[in-house]
Protein backbone atom coordinates (compact mmCIF):
# COMPACT_ATOMS: atom_id res chain seq x y z
CA UNK A 1 0.00 0.00 0.00
CA UNK A 2 1.34 3.42 -0.95
CA UNK A 3 1.47 5.91 1.90
CA UNK A 4 -0.49 9.03 1.12
CA UNK A 5 1.15 12.41 1.63
CA UNK A 6 -0.68 14.91 3.79
CA UNK A 7 -2.46 17.57 1.79
CA UNK A 8 -1.96 21.25 2.58
CA UNK A 9 -5.08 23.28 1.78
CA UNK A 10 -4.00 26.50 3.53
CA UNK A 11 -7.53 27.29 4.73
CA UNK A 12 -7.95 30.82 6.07
CA UNK A 13 -9.81 31.57 9.31
CA UNK A 14 -12.74 32.98 7.33
CA UNK A 15 -12.86 29.90 5.08
CA UNK A 16 -12.68 27.66 8.15
CA UNK A 17 -15.65 29.39 9.76
CA UNK A 18 -17.68 29.15 6.57
CA UNK A 19 -16.73 25.49 6.06
CA UNK A 20 -17.72 24.70 9.65
CA UNK A 21 -21.14 26.25 9.04
CA UNK A 22 -21.47 24.55 5.66
CA UNK A 23 -20.61 21.20 7.26
CA UNK A 24 -23.88 21.57 9.19
CA UNK A 25 -25.89 22.67 6.13
CA UNK A 26 -27.90 20.58 3.70
CA UNK A 27 -26.46 17.63 1.79
CA UNK A 28 -24.51 17.53 -0.60
CA UNK A 29 -22.80 20.75 0.44
CA UNK A 30 -22.27 19.57 3.99
CA UNK A 31 -20.51 16.43 2.80
CA UNK A 32 -18.10 18.45 0.67
CA UNK A 33 -17.31 20.75 3.58
CA UNK A 34 -16.86 17.82 5.97
CA UNK A 35 -14.37 16.16 3.61
CA UNK A 36 -12.40 19.38 3.14
CA UNK A 37 -12.27 20.00 6.89
CA UNK A 38 -11.19 16.42 7.55
CA UNK A 39 -8.29 16.69 5.10
CA UNK A 40 -7.35 20.08 6.53
CA UNK A 41 -7.26 18.48 9.99
CA UNK A 42 -4.74 15.92 8.73
CA UNK A 43 -6.93 13.03 7.62
CA UNK A 44 -6.08 11.11 4.49
CA UNK A 45 -8.46 11.29 1.56
CA UNK A 46 -9.64 7.77 2.43
CA UNK A 47 -10.38 8.83 6.00
CA UNK A 48 -12.12 11.99 4.79
CA UNK A 49 -14.28 9.87 2.49
CA UNK A 50 -15.36 7.76 5.46
CA UNK A 51 -16.01 10.80 7.65
CA UNK A 52 -18.05 12.58 4.97
CA UNK A 53 -19.75 9.44 3.68
CA UNK A 54 -18.41 10.09 0.17
CA UNK A 55 -16.52 7.94 -2.30
CA UNK A 56 -12.78 8.45 -2.55
CA UNK A 57 -13.18 9.71 -6.13
CA UNK A 58 -15.67 12.32 -4.90
CA UNK A 59 -13.26 13.51 -2.22
CA UNK A 60 -10.47 13.81 -4.80
CA UNK A 61 -12.79 15.73 -7.11
CA UNK A 62 -13.97 18.20 -4.45
CA UNK A 63 -10.47 18.73 -3.06
CA UNK A 64 -9.24 19.55 -6.55
CA UNK A 65 -12.13 21.93 -7.11
CA UNK A 66 -11.55 23.54 -3.70
CA UNK A 67 -7.84 24.07 -4.44
CA UNK A 68 -8.75 25.80 -7.71
CA UNK A 69 -11.93 27.67 -6.77
CA UNK A 70 -11.89 27.77 -2.97
CA UNK A 71 -15.38 28.48 -1.55
CA UNK A 72 -16.78 29.03 -5.04
CA UNK A 73 -17.54 25.30 -5.14
CA UNK A 74 -20.55 26.14 -2.96
CA UNK A 75 -23.62 28.13 -4.07
CA UNK A 76 -22.99 31.86 -3.78
CA UNK A 77 -26.31 32.48 -2.02
CA UNK A 78 -25.41 29.90 0.62
CA UNK A 79 -22.01 31.50 1.27
CA UNK A 80 -23.59 34.96 1.51
CA UNK A 81 -26.26 33.76 3.96
CA UNK A 82 -23.70 32.06 6.17
CA UNK A 83 -21.40 35.10 6.03
CA UNK A 84 -24.28 37.33 7.18
CA UNK A 85 -25.11 34.88 9.96
CA UNK A 86 -21.49 34.81 11.17
CA UNK A 87 -21.28 38.62 11.09
CA UNK A 88 -24.53 38.94 13.05
CA UNK A 89 -23.25 36.46 15.62
CA UNK A 90 -19.98 38.41 15.98
CA UNK A 91 -21.90 41.66 16.51
CA UNK A 92 -24.13 40.03 19.13
CA UNK A 93 -21.09 38.65 20.97
CA UNK A 94 -19.41 42.06 20.91
CA UNK A 95 -22.55 43.76 22.23
CA UNK A 96 -22.87 41.14 24.97
CA UNK A 97 -19.23 41.61 26.00
CA UNK A 98 -19.70 45.37 26.04
CA UNK A 99 -22.81 45.07 28.23
CA UNK A 100 -21.03 42.67 30.59
CA UNK A 101 -18.06 45.03 30.89
CA UNK A 102 -20.42 47.91 31.60
CA UNK A 103 -22.11 45.88 34.37
CA UNK A 104 -18.74 44.94 35.84
CA UNK A 105 -17.49 48.53 35.73
CA UNK A 106 -20.68 49.73 37.41
CA UNK A 107 -20.37 47.03 40.08
CA UNK A 108 -16.68 47.89 40.65
CA UNK A 109 -17.50 51.60 40.89
CA UNK A 110 -20.23 50.86 43.45
CA UNK A 111 -17.89 48.65 45.48
CA UNK A 112 -15.21 51.40 45.49
CA UNK A 113 -17.71 54.02 46.62
CA UNK A 114 -18.78 51.83 49.56
CA UNK A 115 -15.22 51.63 50.85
Amino acid sequence: MVEEKSIELFITEEEFQLLEALAQADVPHSLRAQAILAVDAGSSMEQAALVANLKLTQVRFWLGRFRNSRLNIFPEAMIEAITRSIETEKKQRAEFKKAEKKKKDKKDKKAKSEI
